[in-house]
């Protein structure tokens, strides 16, 4: 029977190389160019990233970088694109020229900006202005040779496609949320060998209502007292231990990144230990936005057999509410790991049973994801400023160290509503 009505809250741009891996059709002159751009533009974006932060805050955006350092509103939005943008040749498309470089780098000296960061941040324009000359010979030469990795010169024919899918579905259903958010790292169980813990951050950001109405069902979550009762099962305890209401807490919330003051929920028990969290009747608009995240780690999640044969990790984000963005982080201990990496497709679930790996369904694509090392200044994503320390306190909570770790990031805009997204991650063996 349901549960009493509760408050609480519910609580993810990917650097993916557009060009193609050694061996395959692309020529090598042309590897070499996007390796060598990838790399040293991706070097700037950082730093630049990490000094506008620095003196300016989280928001990124042209207006407040114009009105904080005193840009010129037009070189302000070259700064932000060039400090968001998706990847290194993505960025380099929004490069100043050497002048306006010159500006941004005086007005971040006198904000405040950390010399050392500064002095890296004209070293990579020293390679840049390097990489120009070696490959292309002149800026406007270099300029041309990037306009053959874009895929459109404006926007994306199928992202237009699917935001107006988004619109459309959040019209008719009169809800919609600016973020989808799952995040995973997995390592060797210290207390069973055959067996891999977890620690999983799954949750909605900043729900909104458009009609008040509308109650919804935001997610399906595991509950804590549903959990396997053997000894030497899976165990899902809290990530952060810091109230006295954690035992009377079944859903495991992360309480320090669901939105305040905590949205009322009703939460249904169904069968097999799950549950079924309802954002009840409320508020409308921006105003009004909540954001639930729940966490917790499981030890002796997933054994490394089964039956006898390798197991797979499957991890799927099924898109059950209209979205902007779906973010989903795989970090993996790098040592026990090697020679071991996720792979994720984009699945259609509309008027099907939920997406299972027996099911041998077709994607509807096959989807890249970003490997990188687990450090804050590449851990950022400006869409969600919180996100990249959602990361490190759970890892932190859990007793995990990041730096032992790699991350594999997917990001989708406006992914379909009634879609799943799988990330596999097969399990090595002893």
């Amino acid at each position: 029977m349901p549960l009493p009505v509760i408050g609480y809250a519910l609580s993810m741009q990917v650097r993916t190389p557009p060009f193609p891996k050694a061996g395959e059709s692309s020529s090598e002159p042309e590897r070499r160019f996007a390796s060598d751009v990838e790399a040293v533009v991706d070097g700037l974006r950082d730093v630049l990233g990490d000094l506008a932060e620095q003196v300016v805050g989280q928001s990124l955006r042209s207006s407040e970088l114009s009105r904080s350092l005193g840009l010129d509103k037009s070189l302000a939005w070259k700064l932000s694109r060039l400090i968001r943008a998706s990847d290194g040749l993505a960025a380099a498309r929004h490069l100043p020229g050497g002048a306006g470089l010159a500006k941004i780098l005086d007005a971040l000296d006198n904000a405040g900006g950390d010399h050392e960061r500064l002095a890296q941040a004209r070293d990579y324009i020293q390679e840049i202005d390097a990489l120009v000359v070696r490959h292309a010979g002149r800026k406007s030469t270099f300029r041309a040779m990037l306009r053959a990795f874009e895929t459109d010169s404006r926007v994306d024919p199928k992202e237009t496609v699917r935001g107006d899918a988004f619109r459309g579905a959040a019209a008719a259903w009169g809800v919609q949320a600016l973020a989808h958010v799952a995040v995973h790292a997995i390592k060797p169980s210290k207390t069973d060998s055959e067996t891999f813990d977890l620690i999983a951050a799954n949750g909605l950001v900043s729900i909104r209502r458009l009609r008040a109405d509308v109650p919804w069902t935001v997610g399906r979550p595991t509950l804590r007292d549903g959990q396997s009762r053997k000894q030497d099962g899976p165990q899902h305890l809290p990530l952060a231990s810091d109230s006295s209401s954690d035992e009377d807490d079944p859903l495991l919330l992360y309480k320090d990144y669901c939105s305040q003051p905590p949205p009322a929920m009703r939460v249904h028990r169904l069968a097999n230990g799950f549950a079924e969290l309802e954002l009840a009747e409320g508020p409308v608009g921006q105003t009004a936005e909540e954001t639930v995240i729940i966490a917790k780690k499981i030890l002796r999640a997933l054994p490394r057999q089964i039956g006898g044969e390798p197991n797979i990790f499957h991890h799927v984000s099924h898109i059950a509410t209209p979205v902007e963005w779906h973010i989903s982080d795989m970090l993996v201990h790098e040592s026990s790991f090697s020679g071991f990496e996720p792979t994720a497709a984009s699945y259609a679930e509309l008027g099907m049973w939920p997406w299972s790996p027996e099911d041998g369904r077709q994607p509807l694509e096959r989807l890249r994801m970003h490997r990188t090392k687990v450090e804050p200044s590449l851990l950022r994503w400006e869409v969600l400023p919180r996100h990249q320390s959602m990361i490190l306190d759970a890892m932190r909570h859990a007793g995990w160290a990041p730096d032992e770790f790699v991350l594999y990031r997917l990001i989708q805009r406006y992914p379909l509503l009634g879609s799943a997204t799988a990330v596999s991650l097969p399990l090595p063996q002893l």
